[in-house]
């Protein structure tokens, strides 16, 4: 019994040969096998991606000090408040840097437990002083406390009456997965990235620029530009 040998096939053969001609004509059509303009498939767009496109341009320069002045630190939804509402608040503190880890600067909110809207916030060192800043803040909205869950920082225990403060890790998932989010929409708050802000007055404005549009709602053109 003889063993047929056939030669070995070398490499980066063009296997075009394989396709039936049906195909192959069917793929001209197509716009894959062609090289004409009209009949070339264009590849879809998200539709973010397709909205940045267009507004960069628009809004590629901003005025530092105009957007700093329109920037807000509560969220407007609750400081209109007409009448009084039970809440229950998450607050926690991310660390973020200015030019290098050697001068923080850190984002103290405060977010509804419930429905997981940042209700106020506020930037600067991890002393007492932004605890008593933010919880300042949050008392003179039209709200009544029941419940505030944090961790085990001593500023909360200075600054929060104990007889609603909450330490632990069991009820501030929320506002564990808005640092996530944070660090995901500003790479600037990212731990180990090589973007980082150079000044202060910048990290401030960036970041309370991130938080007025995505978690406030409030319209681009809204700021100086």
């Amino acid at each position: 019994m003889s063993i047929e040998i056939f030669p070995p096939i070398p490499l980066f053969t063009n296997f075009y040969f394989l396709i039936d001609r049906r195909i192959r004509k069917q793929r001209s059509k197509t716009g894959h096998e062609t090289n004409d303009n009209k009949n070339v498939i264009k590849r879809q767009r998200s539709p973010r991606h397709i909205s940045s496109f267009r507004n960069q341009s628009r809004y590629s320069y901003c005025c530092v000090k105009k957007t700093k002045n329109s920037l807000v630190n509560i969220n407007p939804k609750y400081r209109n408040l007409r009448r009084k509402i039970r809440i229950r608040l998450e607050m926690d503190e991310q660390w973020g840097r200015v030019y290098c880890r050697g001068t923080p600067c850190w984002l103290w909110h405060a977010i509804d437990h419930d429905t997981g809207d940042v209700v106020a916030f506020t930037l600067g060192s991890r002393e007492n002083e932004m605890c008593k800043i933010l919880w300042g803040m949050v008392t003179l909205l039209n709200i009544k406390i029941v419940a505030v869950y944090s961790d085990n920082n001593w500023a909360y225990h200075d600054v929060i009456p104990r007889s609603i403060l909450k330490t632990g890790k069991r009820n501030t998932q929320k506002i564990e997965r808005k640092h996530l989010i944070f660090r995901t929409r500003l790479k600037r708050l990212a731990r180990k990235a090589i973007c980082y802000s150079k000044t202060m007055e910048m990290h401030i404005v960036m970041v309370s620029l991130l938080i007025n549009v995505l978690e406030f709602n409030i319209d681009i053109n809204h700021f100086g530009a």
